[in-house]
């Protein structure tokens, strides 16, 4: 496991919290949009099984853990029956959705009543959505020719949008804003590095690569869980919501047919 894994898996602020609020040793929980898995992994630390989904396939589901499956699936059609299971995670994943309603409508489906819903998501406001690392990254990339095909689809939510939307169906339990936009930054900082060093490795250069990067790579995990602390209302980043399926909402069947990200 390298150190960024490690860091996301064991110590990384905004994971911990959402591992925090869902941990139950009986329960069987849904991770939606787990990409390469570190959040799941830890959580099928302290849950009874953990099924983790995400649309797109990494080789890293390979490595196999005790209680955890990987399965390939859309957010917006989930693969499994009815009130499968009691609580779910869907972390940094909500902003990428074509539609969160649909997203958040199969959640609901999913989880069995009074089950939880840990979520979290950036906040769409200016800052997050034209100083975003990956977005600048992405635009400036292509602007030199280096990068083609369909851009990312990435429209962040803003949280009363989200509360909105997911009133008919959700109990709002706990409402959380944590960390700056220099939060992500440190993250894509951290992903480059990892990067630079598992290039640096491939010829038998680990032991530079160690030398040169981790100091760099214990900076930027200080700074995440320092950023992480703070809560500067318009400026903070990390929407972090609890939702509890509510009894006797609408039947799973109605979806909601207004656009995404409508107020």
């Amino acid at each position: 496991m390298n150190l960024l894994a490690r860091f996301y898996r064991e110590e990384e602020p905004l994971r911990r919290l959402v591992r925090d609020l869902v941990r139950d040793p009986r329960a069987s929980v849904l991770d939606l949009g787990c990409r390469k898995g570190e959040i799941s992994r830890s959580l099928a630390e302290s849950a009874g099984r953990t099924t983790a989904l995400d649309k797109v396939y990494f080789e890293d589901w390979k490595v196999p853990a005790p209680g955890l499956r990987f399965v390939n699936g859309d957010a917006l059609a989930l693969p499994f029956k009815d009130a499968s299971f009691d609580k779910a995670v869907s972390c940094e994943c909500l902003q990428y959705l074509d539609d969160p309603r649909a997203a958040l409508r199969e959640i609901q489906r999913v989880l069995k009543p009074g089950g939880m819903l840990a979520l979290t998501f950036p906040e769409g406001n200016w800052t997050g959505v034209f100083f975003d690392p990956y977005l600048l990254s992405d635009a400036f990339l292509r602007a030199l020719g280096l990068r083609s095909g369909t851009k990312t689809h990435f429209r962040p939510p803003r949280l009363k949008e989200v509360l909105a939307f997911s009133a008919p169906d959700w109990e709002t339990r706990t409402v959380l804003r944590r960390g700056t936009l220099l939060f992500k930054w440190a993250a894509w900082l951290a992903e480059k590095l990892c990067l630079c060093r598992s290039k640096l490795a491939a010829p038998g250069l680990d032991r530079l690569a160690g030398g040169l990067l981790e100091p760099a790579f214990g900076i930027l995990f200080a700074w995440m869980k320092f950023d992480f602390s703070l809560s500067l209302s318009s400026l903070s980043y990390n929407n972090i919501l609890l939702l509890r399926k509510k009894t006797g909402g609408r039947a799973p069947c109605d979806r909601p047919s207004s656009p995404a990200g409508a107020s």
